[in-house]
């Protein structure tokens, strides 16, 4: 928190100091960031949102009859959708994705409701959208979490835990191995691919 009260350029700064050792082009990359675009804050989810229903209860002081359904308390006409109703960390690239599926769920049930389409009427379709909306976004809220917790952990930077695409996980680390002996690195920017597939080809030869 208080590295990122320091703004743009006390992050830039660290930054840098902290890549100082890694490979072209990654110096000079850093060297051409403005230190206005930079920008840092904690990152931060919510747990799942309330939904709305119907609960059944006892008649209390005159109110409704035994066993009848008693208000809701999320009666209103307001809902919410994306980081307001499931705010998650950016590390699995799903907050704006679920943001677009909450107003298009959303639109359609209102939709179908104004249309005379739904049972229920307007008060129906928002406590469908909140259960459907609430179904689809949590998994996708704890998965970021996880990953939030994976990347900012020891294990982040050890070469096992990631794999590399087309090689059975046993060999990913021999493959590493060889490609850290023959200096095969992202520096090598579009001869990248074509040097890792041979190196791969002939250690496995």
């Amino acid at each position: 928190r208080a590295l990122c009260g320091g703004g743009g350029e006390a992050l830039l700064r660290e930054v840098v100091r902290r890549c100082s050792s890694w490979h072209a082009p990654v110096g000079e990359m850093l060297a051409e960031t403005a230190a206005g675009s930079v920008w840092g804050t904690p990152l931060c989810d919510r747990a799942p949102m309330q939904h709305r229903s119907k609960q059944a209860g006892r008649a209390r002081g005159g109110g409704a009859q035994a066993g009848e359904a008693q208000p809701s308390p999320w009666a209103s006409r307001v809902t919410l959708l994306g980081d307001a109703a499931h705010a998650m960390t950016p590390f699995k690239g799903q907050g704006a994705n679920q943001t677009l599926v909450d107003a298009a769920l959303l639109g359609n049930l209102l939709a179908a409701a104004l249309a005379g389409r739904g049972e229920g009427g307007t008060a129906s379709a928002l406590a469908r959208y909140e259960r459907e909306m609430c179904d689809k976004a949590e998994p996708k809220v704890a998965a970021s979490r996880r990953a939030a917790l994976l990347y900012h952990s020891a294990a982040a930077l050890e070469p096992g835990s990631y794999g590399v695409s087309g090689v059975p996980a046993e060999e990913a680390a021999a493959l590493l191995a060889e490609l850290s002996r023959r200096g095969v690195t992202a520096s090598d920017a579009g001869a990248l691919e074509a040097r890792a597939v041979a190196a791969w080809s002939e250690s496995s030869s």
